[in-house]
């Protein structure tokens, strides 16, 4: 809950690029490639259209997600099993 029409407004746009990004990512998938690197970077550039420093929130937010969860990209012998 909040009372500030920005964060409010931050919450439904960070939301509305997130489902956006991810369907962008589906059409662009890269095979082996960890799909938050497509999803994230584009998720960036449609917020930044919106708001410069609602960017830089997401970009810090994300960050903090890869610090916990980092990007697990896989070799193609990796991915068959023959590793």
């Amino acid at each position: 809950m909040t009372l500030d029409e920005d964060e409010l407004l931050y919450w439904i746009f960070e939301g509305i690029t997130f489902g956006m990004a991810g369907r962008y990512e589906l059409q662009h998938r890269v095979p082996y490639q960890d799909f938050r690197r497509i999803l994230f970077e584009h998720q960036l550039e449609l917020i930044a259209k919106l708001n410069t420093k609602w960017k830089e929130r997401r970009e810090f937010e994300q960050k903090e997600t890869l610090s916990r969860h980092p990007f697990h990209d896989q070799s193609a012998e990796a991915a068959s099993g023959a590793v």
